[in-house]
């Protein structure tokens, strides 16, 4: 039988040179970190008697909060639209990520947290993931045959909230693709009601998108967006050094910090007294800048939410678009005028200069000539050559556990690197 209910033992071990076992956990970022850690006692809760899990349990949220302080070597998963970690305790390894599913059917299909999720079980291969439901692993029918091609092709059979699906023996396959389309209902219905609610909170003129997601120069105040003037000159200083293309991002970054320029994500991720100058990618930091020229040239911030209301041309007040790239149901467009310093940000000919900037930097990328930086990451695998060690015997090991008892997770088997060498980040990031 494919379900089976009964925890007091643990699963049976996989095969030898693959983890055993693997937990998955994922949450949306909207409540702060309350819903995560609720979450994190789901999923670990059952399966104390793994070896590595209360120890991960009494941590609760602080690998993905506090790397540094949970007592794990946590590895930080960047370029990936999402903020996952992944780290190992034991026998044990423990997958992370703070992201929405709302985003599972964009044109692209892009979801950061399946993405990542994929990767990882081709990558590690684990012998048993344990998830706390179903639904909180697949959320999309789109993304269901590509994680179930993942998981078939790994060989991992799946726990979920106690449920055993093995998509070696029939049954389970029938019981993957029922729970598949249950959750993928379940989502569409959660995310027009939440749609519903945004377009509400529009008509209210509040801020529809998260703080992080304003641009410099403004704030929120009761759920509006306005001026600050403490950033004013910070921003226009910013605008001067995005114009020169003299300037390589580094330079940008250390310049934009040194006159002050942060933000809410920047303080989070650094600490309170962090400016941009702390962000370790600077090409990906000057990306997101040139991403707001347009708003300073203008003084107009569109939000563009894909439609979630099948043959809508039309969502209260506002009117259903097409966009590029296109989507199956058209785009909605939140406008938002926001208020300008007098002078504006910056002379005409500075904001146009940083316009050209822009649009150059998005052709090469379109041309695929960037090599480096956030867009040289974003083309590599997650997991591929990073945190590798190689141990006595010349096989190198990836992600090696925290203390001897820890198996190892991946060998190469054509290692090019002597004993006792290490590669890799330093453990912050993947």
């Amino acid at each position: 039988m494919t379900m089976n209910t009964t925890t007091d033992e643990a699963p049976g071990a996989g095969p030898a040179g693959r983890v055993e076992h693997a937990f998955a956990a994922r949450e949306s970022s909207l409540y702060a970190h309350a819903l995560m850690e609720g979450m994190i006692t789901q999923t670990l809760a059952p399966y104390l008697h793994l070896p590595g899990v209360a120890e991960v349990l009494e941590a609760g949220v602080s690998p993905l909060v506090d790397a540094s302080g949970s007592g794990f070597r946590v590895h930080r998963l960047r370029g990936h639209r999402t903020n996952s970690v992944l780290f190992a305790s034991k026998a044990c390894m423990f997958l992370y990520s703070l992201g929405s599913a709302a985003s599972v059917n964009t044109p692209e299909g892009d979801n950061a947290w399946m993405r990542v999720l994929c990767d990882f079980i081709r990558e590690f291969r684990p012998a048993n993931l344990y998830v706390a439901n179903f639904n909180r692993l697949v959320r999309s029918a789109l993304w269901s045959g590509e994680l179930m091609r993942a998981v078939e092709e790994a060989g991992t059979v799946l726990w979920a909230n106690g449920i055993r699906i093995d998509l070696g023996d029939p049954q389970g396959r029938v019981l993957w693709q029922t729970l598949a389309m249950l959750s993928d209902l379940e989502r569409e219905s959660i995310v027009q009601r939440l749609f519903a609610g945004t377009v509400n909170k529009y008509g209210r003129g509040e801020w529809i998108l998260n703080a992080e997601a304003v641009t410099p120069g403004y704030h929120l105040e009761s759920d509006r967006v306005v001026l600050d003037p403490n950033q004013v000159d910070a921003v226009r200083h910013v605008i001067g050094l995005l114009a020169d293309p003299q300037l390589s991002a580094r330079q940008v970054v250390d310049a934009a910090g040194a006159a002050g320029l942060t933000s809410p994500t920047i303080q989070r991720v650094h600490g309170e007294d962090a400016t941009i100058a702390d962000v370790r990618r600077a090409d990906a930091a000057v990306r997101v800048l040139l991403g707001h020229v347009p708003v300073w040239a203008t003084g107009t911030y569109e939000a563009r939410l894909p439609n979630p209301y099948r043959g809508a041309t039309r969502i209260g007040t506002l009117p259903v678009v097409d966009d590029d790239p296109p989507h199956a149901r058209g785009f909605v467009v939140f406008t938002y005028q926001l208020e300008v310093p007098d002078g504006g940000w910056a002379e005409p000919a500075v904001l146009a200069a940083a316009a050209r900037r822009r649009v150059a930097r998005q052709e090469a990328l379109d041309r695929g000539g960037a090599a480096n930086g956030g867009a040289a990451h974003r083309k590599r695998r997650p997991f591929s050559g990073w945190a590798a060690v190689t141990d006595e015997t010349g096989a190198r090991c990836y992600l090696s556990g925290d203390n001897a008892r820890y198996l190892v997770m991946r060998q190469d088997p054509d290692p090019t690197k002597g004993p006792g060498t290490e590669e890799g980040h330093d453990g912050d990031d993947l």
